[in-house]
């Protein structure tokens, strides 16, 4: 078989490849990928449908397919720049951007197809994927779409001067922000590596972030001055150019400075929330019709960044609702809403308590059966189940959610809830300490943080559950839990007009409280007593 197009031939028998009339030298691999993509003209292929074909499914790296990209781009003649044949389609492969002319045993071959492989399902969908694509870029690309698959870019972080712990340290730290981050749900993390050549050195954030096609860019520089390291991490808008959230992190570059794990977790802390506000933003200011994912981007937003209370709960509940009638096979909203709606049950958040329970354990259920390996829907469905009180069903799909993914901090807290309700304290504490430690900075950690210091308090720790409970209550004003729980242990202290304020607090926040729910936190001796307290 001969392929030919514009002035160069590439022979299959002959392993050769001719432009004008040079015979020009072709290593191995790429003549192998040429050949693949005049095959397939105008087919979209992956990193891993590359792989599976031309490298025959072989272990090898992104950054191996990208160099045999540029090497056959150069004896075509093409550059990243120009990409006359093989084009770049940002975020989802690469497309061969001609038809050649197939001559076959002297005859020139009418239907390509009669040459071409046969198309795996997944190769039809993307070029499905591709064609959609390219009709919103004619017609004008629906925001919404856009705005349910944020995605973001970590470009590699400038390394202010040459150091050999500092090269180390860095590559290290933003490979872990790369693998932490798949834990934010519905967030595409798009390789730097797939950029191949286009990426130029002196380019900005928002430039290198809109060749990539992504909402945001993740860039930060490092430097060591006195043994002090220094980084300066920036969170872009690309569409706008926007820097959403910068700031300054130090550790020291010695033995006993901060590792790199711990480095991570401080500044996922306080990136986390930053995107999230980010994805919640685009979503709210979106006027398209909304699709399951917005739905479920906006709802757990607002929890997130707005605390655990009736009004966000009863706004997220019914945003998911509406995400699950949209698209009932959406395992993360059927998932996220069995988690809301056994939360509000089990914190009296919720109206008809008993119908709530049953929906929760449906969408639980539900969640289940859809996706059983994504550790998220396994968090979500876990909590909810341990808080309708289903703990022998909950405890193992939490274990698996936290095996599978580590850096799942909701289902480390869940679990160290579960612990805390069979008597298991220390392992309580253990499990609570690690989701705290590794969870972003938000209204959460209010909640997560009572817990935590009840179970100190059970362990004989008085000291360490009193700090912990008034940083609960430091971190979200509105969160009426953990002011029982610190007016508990002040009650216990025997601080009797400090247990009062706190006991006022969470009666101001919620002044329906009643003596049942104050027992199922504290106990029925403290229930007993905390309400008297208070004058009514």
């Amino acid at each position: 078989m001969v392929f030919q197009f514009a002035d160069i031939e590439i022979d299959t028998q002959r392993y050769e490849m001719r432009r004008g009339d040079k015979l020009v030298p072709v290593e191995p691999l790429v003549f192998d990928l040429l050949v693949h993509f005049a095959s397939h003209p105008d087919q979209l292929f992956s990193y891993d449908e590359l792989i599976g074909t031309v490298w025959a499914g072989r272990c090898v790296a992104d950054s191996t397919v990208a160099s045999a990209i540029k090497n056959a781009r150069k004896v075509l003649g093409d550059s990243g720049n120009t990409q006359s044949y093989i084009k770049t389609v940002h975020g989802r492969g690469f497309r061969f951007n001609c038809t050649p002319q197939c001559i076959k045993e002297g005859e020139i071959v009418e239907n390509h197809a009669e040459v071409a492989v046969e198309l795996t399902p997944q190769q039809k969908l993307n070029s499905a994927v591709e064609s959609i694509a390219q009709q919103q870029d004619e017609n004008g690309q629906s925001q919404n779409e856009n705005v349910a698959t944020p995605s973001l870019l970590i470009i590699p972080f400038n390394k202010v001067r040459g150091h050999v712990e500092l090269d180390e340290y860095v590559s290290g730290m933003v490979a872990e922000l790369e693998t932490v981050l798949t834990r934010v749900p519905l967030l595409e993390l798009r390789s730097f590596i797939a950029m191949g050549e286009d990426r130029n050195s002196s380019d900005s954030q928002h430039s290198i972030g809109k060749l990539a096609g992504v909402n945001y860019a993740l860039e930060g520089s490092a430097q060591v001055i006195d043994d002090c390291l220094r980084l300066n991490i920036h969170l872009t808008d690309v569409a706008t150019g926007y820097r959403l959230w910068a700031e300054l992190f130090e550790s020291t570059l010695d033995p006993n400075g901060m590792p790199i794990k711990a480095m991570t977790n401080l500044i996922i802390a306080k990136l986390e929330p930053q995107l999230v506000k980010a994805m919640l933003l685009a979503t709210q200011s979106d006027r398209g019709e909304p699709s399951a994912r917005s739905l479920y981007i906006e709802a757990s937003g607002i929890l997130a960044l707005k605390g655990w209370h009736q009004e966000t709960f009863s706004e997220a509940i019914d945003l998911l609702r509406k995400s699950v009638a949209l698209d009932n096979n959406f395992s993360l909203a059927n998932g996220y809403l069995a988690f809301v709606l056994a939360l509000g049950h089990r914190f009296d958040l919720v109206v008809n308590p008993e119908a709530v329970k049953e929906e929760a354990v449906a969408a639980a259920e539900r969640a289940l059966r859809l996706d059983n390996m994504d550790s998220t829907v396994l968090g979500y469905a876990g909590c909810a189940l341990a808080d309708l009180n289903y703990i022998s069903r909950a405890k193992p799909i939490l274990q698996n959610a936290v095996e599978l993914a580590p850096a799942n901090a909701q289902a480390w807290a869940s679990l160290g809830a579960v612990c805390l309700l069979e008597n298991e304290t220390d392992k309580a504490v253990e499990y609570l300490l690690k989701s705290i430690k590794i969870s972003p900075m938000d209204s959460r950690l209010s909640v997560w943080g009572a817990v935590l210091a009840w179970a100190l308090f059970l362990c004989g720790d008085v000291k360490g559950a009193l700090e912990q409970a008034e940083l609960a209550c430091q971190r979200d004003d509105r969160t009426y839990y953990p002011r029982i729980v610190l007016a508990a242990l002040y009650l216990v202290q025997g601080s009797l007009i400090k247990a009062r304020e706190s006991m006022s607090e969470a009666y101001r926040i919620k002044p329906d409280l009643n003596p049942q729910l104050i027992k199922s936190f504290v106990g029925s001796e403290l229930a007993t007593e905390l309400p008297k307290l208070v004058a009514k």
